[in-house]
C-alpha cells in the first residue's frame, strides 16, 4: 500500500464536498500526519521486537548491520550487508587448543585447560531498552517530517525512512557505550566458582571432543514475517484513517 496514494485518492473523494482547495490542503495534511504517526508506530514496534529476538537467539550482529528501506511508500526491515543469515558452523577447538601445548613424555602436545575459572559477562538484557522509548523517538521523527513541505508528497516516506536510520544509528551508539560502561563496571569477566581442570591433548578424538557447537542463528524467516506483519499493520492503518476522514469531512 501506498499512503500518497491512498492520501491522493482522500482529496478525489473529498474534492466535492465544497471545500476551498486550501481547506482541501490542511484536511489531507492533518490525514498525512496521522499517517506518519501510525507508520513511525508501527516499525518503532517492528524494530524493538526484532532486535530483542535477535539478542535471544545471539545473533548480535545483525543489531549492527540491521536497516529500514522504504519501498513504495512503505517499509521493510532488512540489513546493509544483505545477511540474514548469522550461523555459525561447528568449531573443532582441540587442534587450536594444543598448537602450542607441552610435549609429554610419549611424545604427544597436550595443554591443560582451566574450566570456570572466568565467565563473560552476558550481554545486558534490556540493553535496548532506549529503543523502546517510542515517545521519544517519535517525537524525534514528527519533528523533522513536520518541518518538510507536506505538499512534497513525494519525499516524504524517503524523509521517514532515513529518520529510522538515524534513530538507529544513536541506538547503537548508545549501546557501545552501554557495553564499554559494563565492561568497565565488571571488569570484562565475572568469577565462576571454583577452578577446574582439563587436559586437552592429541591423543582425544578431535571430531568428538572439544568441539563448539553450531548456533542456529538464521533470522530470514523472521525477518520476512515481520515485514509482512508491518505491511499488513500499515495497510488496515492507512484504510481505517483514510476512511475515518472521509466519514467526517464528506
Amino acid at each position: 500500500m501506498n499512503p500518497d496514494a491512498e492520501l491522493q485518492k482522500l482529496r478525489w473523494s473529498l474534492s466535492n464536498g465544497g471545500w476551498l482547495p486550501n481547506e482541501l490542503d490542511e484536511i489531507i495534511d492533518i490525514a498525512s500526519r496521522d499517517i506518519n504517526e501510525s507508520i513511525l508506530n508501527i516499525v518503532s514496534n517492528a524494530i524493538a521486537e526484532i532486535t530483542d529476538y535477535a539478542i535471544d537467539i545471539g545473533a548480535e550482529e545483525f543489531i549492527g548491520d540491521v536497516d529500514v528501506q522504504e519501498i513504495g511508500g512503505g517499509f521493510i526491515i532488512t540489513t546493509r550487508s544483505g545477511t540474514m543469515d548469522y550461523s555459525t558452523p561447528e568449531r573443532h577447538m582441540l587442534p587450536d587448543l594444543v598448537r602450542n601445548g607441552k610435549v609429554s613424555e610419549e611424545g604427544y602436545k597436550y595443554q591443560v585447560i582451566p574450566i570456570g575459572a572466568k565467565k563473560k559477562v552476558k550481554p545486558i538484557r534490556n540493553i535496548f531498552n532506549t529503543m523502546r522509548d517510542q515517545v521519544a523517538d517519535q517525537q524525534e521523527a514528527r519533528a523533522s517530517l513536520l518541518q518538510n513541505s507536506m505538499d512534497n508528497r513525494s519525499a516524504r516516506a524517503q524523509h521517514m525512512a532515513s529518520q529510522f536510520k538515524s534513530i538507529i544509528t544513536d541506538r547503537l551508539q548508545q549501546l557501545h557505550a552501554q557495553r564499554a560502561s559494563a565492561a568497565a563496571a565488571e571488569g570484562n569477566y565475572n568469577t565462576g566458582g571454583a577452578v577446574k581442570f582439563a587436559t586437552a591433548s592429541e591423543k582425544q578424538d578431535a571430531a568428538t571432543q572439544w568441539v563448539l557447537p553450531a548456533k542456529e542463528m538464521d533470522m530470514t524467516g523472521y525477518i520476512m514475517d515481520t515485514n509482512k506483519r508491518i505491511e499488513e499493520a500499515i495497510r488496515v492503518s492507512v484504510d481505517y484513517i483514510v476512511s475515518s476522514y472521509e466519514r467526517e469531512f464528506a
